[in-house]
Formats: structure tokens, C-alpha cells, sequence
């Protein structure tokens, strides 16, 4: 006849676990050890917790993702601080007054050059065709840039 183990105290459990009272009261309360169960089922049940691969990694993958964000926020703090840290619509509206003002002094340049309009003609169509030049590039960059905030997205 099999006689029933006495009920462990949790002072018993945390001796027993190396834990602190509070610990094995938390994992009574989470469920994870039984309450009022004898040492070895105890034992047994909160060492099958412990070996729980899917807790194990999901708990790994969180804590990874918390520690890549605090350090993606701990870069961009930094970087922000240092002044290496541009708003992309300011630093868009920067470059397109620039662009403006280059293209516009550059309109005027053929006038400035020459009275000769066949040269004049020459002077336009050249300076048509590096705006027609920048025109592509800046559209190639937009291109690399949504397709990033694209990629980004789909990770988030």
C-alpha cells in the first residue's frame, strides 16, 4: 500500500530549489508548482517548467527583440545628441532648394555666355540634359529609399 507524501511548505520548496520564499510563492501563484504537492512532485513539476523548450525559446526571442530595440533607441538617442541625426523631410527640403536654386542659375547661364544663338541653343540643351540627369538620379534614389521603408515595414 502506497502511503501519500506530506505536503511540502514553501519554506521546504525554496530550501530545497535554492530559491527565495517570494520565488517559489510566485511560481505557486503562476501555477507552475502546485500548491500544497509533496517535495518530489514538486521537484518534478517545476524541473519540466525549466526544460520547457517552448517557453524557453519564446522567452529567448523576446528577450532578444527587447534588447535589439533598446539598442536601435540607444543608437538613435546617441546620434541625435551627437547633431548626426537628420529628419529625412528636412534634409529633402534641403536638397531641393539647392537643386532649385542651381538649376535656376543655371537657366540664366546661356544668356550670360553668349549672344550667338546657336551656342545659346548648345548651352540650353546641355544644361537640359544634366537637369534631365538629376531628374533620373533623385527618382532612382526615391526608388531605393521606399523600397528600404518597404522592407522595414514588411519586418516590423
Amino acid at each position: 500500500m502506497k502511503t501519500a507524501l506530506k505536503p511540502a511548505s514553501q519554506n521546504d520548496l525554496a530550501k530545497h530549489f535554492g530559491l527565495s520564499r517570494a520565488r517559489v510563492r510566485a511560481l505557486v501563484a503562476d501555477g507552475i508548482v502546485p500548491a500544497g504537492a509533496d517535495i518530489d512532485t514538486a521537484r518534478l513539476t517545476y524541473l519540466d517548467w525549466l526544460r520547457d523548450e517552448d517557453r524557453r525559446s519564446t522567452k529567448a526571442a523576446g528577450e532578444s527583440a527587447v534588447r535589439m530595440a533598446r539598442a536601435r533607441q540607444i543608437e538613435l538617442r546617441t546620434a541625435r545628441d551627437q547633431r548626426e541625426l537628420v529628419p529625412w523631410q528636412e534634409a529633402t527640403a534641403y536638397t531641393q532648394e539647392i537643386v532649385g536654386m542651381l538649376i535656376s542659375r543655371m537657366q540664366g547661364l546661356p544668356a550670360q555666355v553668349t549672344r550667338d544663338p546657336a551656342l545659346r541653343s548648345k548651352i540650353e540643351n546641355a544644361i537640359d540634359a544634366i537637369r534631365t540627369d538629376v531628374a533620373d538620379a533623385v527618382g532612382q534614389l526615391e526608388a531605393q529609399i521606399n523600397d528600404r521603408e518597404d522592407g522595414e515595414d514588411a519586418n516590423a
